[in-house]
């Protein structure tokens, strides 16, 4: 399914055309009206007289990912700002109102007598990243509350990857190879953390909301508002929490080593599911040392129990950095991580 889904998005950025300008063709013919197509999108944009949305656009190429941060109507305005500093004039009023408060501009050639080859290589680059297809599940999930019907309404393949953009616009890589191959086919993403060096504190409030919201319908519970308050408490669910955690009770020291199978199996899994291995390290102040080891099995959202010789029915509940350990007289506490796996 993600396969199919990377080649849509391949033909609609192919198909994309913005104001009668397919992408990939800059052609004068093509050019008989306003760049910007019958959508004008200029509210909210910045109106001041010395304002440019990419002040640099002649001599400095953008990225992707710099295309993705601009709003839809900053990346189509952009688009006519290139043409404007040259003196196209547009014939769509709001356009034309818009570029006749800048200072910089001088309005002299006519929509059809401009000719694109005034362009040098840099701004024609950056014309075809402005245009290039933008692709989202959740457009604006790190901006707004997305409300309870537009998630309800993804499919249970697009749910999943909508909870997994939230993380990729924040830079994380991806262990699975079917998200690796979805995210980097997007010309916004950049994915440059490593799992286990990501840290979900970075999330803003509707980052967290909107996770909290997404997940609770992935796993069948209840749901977040759309205004960010909760109609029922949902917990953030941990899934890459591989890593060594330690603990210091009396007269001992121990060390917890979990290694998870891989990011799938843990996030969202079926109760029993079998996770991955955890192995105790007991260091006595003694001088003795105990091991203990066993499965780690899936009980629901944070919640975990180990399996094996010497270890059934001991729980875990992983939270962020740390992880509590019950239903064992010698071993229980409060484990802190103290390093990535």
């Amino acid at each position: 399914m993600l396969k199919r889904k990377m080649a849509a998005a391949a033909c609609a950025a192919a198909m994309l055309v913005i104001g009668g300008i397919p992408a990939g063709a800059i052609q004068p013919a093509s050019v008989q009206a306003a760049i910007t197509d019958g959508n004008v999108l200029v509210e909210g944009l910045d109106r001041s007289p010395n304002y440019y949305i990419l002040p640099n656009s002649s001599i400095e190429e953008i990225s992707a990912r710099e295309a993705a941060s601009l709003s839809d109507s900053e990346r189509q305005m952009a688009i006519n700002e290139i043409y404007a500093r040259y003196g196209r004039m547009f014939e769509i009023s709001q356009v034309q109102d818009y570029f006749n408060e800048k200072s910089w501009y001088f309005g002299t050639v006519a929509a059809e007598d401009f000719d694109v080859n005034v362009f040098n290589e840099i701004e024609e680059n950056n014309i075809e990243t402005l245009r290039r297809e933008i692709h989202y599940i959740l457009p604006g999930s790190d901006l707004r509350y997305i409300s309870d019907t537009e998630a309800a309404s993804l499919s249970a393949e697009d749910l999943q990857l909508a909870i997994n953009e939230i993380y990729a616009r924040r830079g994380r890589k991806f262990d699975m190879q079917e998200y690796r191959d979805y995210f980097n086919s997007q010309s916004w993403y950049y994915g440059y953390i490593e799992p286990s060096a990501f840290n979900e504190s970075i999330f803003n409030e509707y980052e967290t909301a909107n996770l909290n919201k997404l997940i609770a319908i992935r796993d069948g519970g209840s749901t977040t508002s759309s205004s960010g308050s909760s109609g029922s408490s949902t917990t953030l669910e941990y899934y890459n929490f591989s890593g060594e955690y330690r603990l210091y009770p009396e007269g001992k020291e121990v060390i917890m080593e979990i290694r998870l199978y891989s990011d799938k199996n843990t996030l969202g899994a079926a109760s029993g599911t079998d996770c991955g291995t955890v192995k105790f390290t007991v260091n006595y102040n003694s001088g003795g040392t105990g091991t203990l080891s066993g499965n780690l099995l899936k009980v629901s959202g944070n919640n975990y129990k180990l399996s094996g010789k010497g270890v059934n029915g001991i729980t875990l509940n992983v939270q962020e950095n740390y992880i509590t350990v019950g239903n064992s007289k010698s071993i229980n506490g409060n484990y802190e991580k103290t390093r990535n796996y």
